[in-house]
């Protein structure tokens, strides 16, 4: 089950800039759009997205500028200059509204993108996602650090790249594959081995990250978004971002859903496909689209009290 549905790749120009997605399940289904983080790309969700369009869902899942197959684009890779971006990918394909899932940092932009464009928002799905405290992966601080564009060449270039390749294929001819070498891991390596690369991961962490963490948090403000269903994932045990920052945010977001998947990864949609397939298919099933409503212009002039009243 699953593996039978194989996503279509494809782009388009959107300002000048060609964006790259992968896209699957039937076009009058619910639309779903999928937002991967920081040195990442769309094809962290390849595992899921079969499983995903077996239960009905029109999923679409773009490179953002300056990842995967998509070109830099114009400059911003600020979490709002990624959320007009995706706003204006759907205007130019015909589509929308969407369920928003943001994985990391992806999440951070789902939340950006419900915060500026409500009308194109129906339901918010956060993955081990970023935005929901403060705490953030040492490599990450230790990258919006001012030099980190001298010494990140010594670390991640093509020579290093191609010695992880080739430890990958060692790895496989014994059976196994470690963590530090699973298809994820390769695909940032070989990301991070260019000049343009480093550039626009460094430009994309320090928009969200300083030294003491994540400086960019929707901690305190979840109310904004209070009027979407909203899923959390987690992982019990994220190497990367807490799951006790999930745990807040269901804690902050009355009529949340939250789901802590077994196990220690910071992809729940890759340790479990299936499993993470439906329960967000479920969840889409299960809840009402929000739409652009009274109640949710109230929470930006802060009657709070009011803003789920019809």
């Amino acid at each position: 089950m699953g593996q039978e549905i194989t996503p279509t790749l494809g782009s388009v120009s959107v300002h000048g800039t060609r964006i790259a997605y992968r896209e699957a399940g039937p076009d009058d289904g619910p639309l779903v759009l999928l937002i991967h983080g920081v040195a990442s790309q769309s094809a962290t969700w390849e595992l899921a997205l079969p499983f995903l369009a077996e239960h009905g869902l029109h999923v679409l899942a773009p490179d953002l500028p300056g990842h995967g197959r998509s070109e830099p684009g114009h400059g911003d890779y600020s979490l709002g200059g990624f959320a007009t971006l995706l706003r204006d990918l759907l205007l130019t394909r015909g589509l929308g509204p969407a369920t928003l899932v943001g994985h990391s940092m992806g999440g951070g932009i789902a939340l950006q993108v419900a915060h500026q464009f409500p009308e194109l928002s129906q339901r918010l799905v956060l993955v081990a996602s970023g935005g929901l405290g403060t705490h953030a992966h040492p490599l990450l601080r230790a990258a919006s650090a001012p030099g980190a564009e001298l010494l990140l060449p010594l670390v991640m270039n093509r020579r290093v790249a191609w010695a992880m390749i080739r430890a990958r294929r060692a790895w496989e001819l014994r059976g196994s594959t470690p963590a530090l070498l699973s298809d994820s891991a390769m695909r940032n390596y070989r990301a991070l081995s260019t000049p343009e690369g480093r550039r626009i991961f460094l430009a994309t962490v320090r928009s969200v990250i300083n030294h003491a963490g994540q400086r960019v948090t929707a901690v305190g403000r979840l109310h904004l978004t209070g009027h979407l269903p909203t899923l959390l994932i987690s992982c019990a045990d994220d190497p990367a971002i807490p799951r006790s920052h999930a745990e807040a945010a269901h804690a902050e977001l009355p009529g949340s859903r939250l789901e802590i998947l077994p196990g220690r990864s910071h992809r729940p949609h890759q340790r479990d496909p299936r499993h993470f397939a439906e329960v967000l298919a479920d969840f889409v099933r299960t809840t009402a689209p929000a739409t652009d409503l009274p109640p949710w212009r109230a929470g930006y002039v802060g009657h709070r009290d009011d803003r789920l009243e019809p």
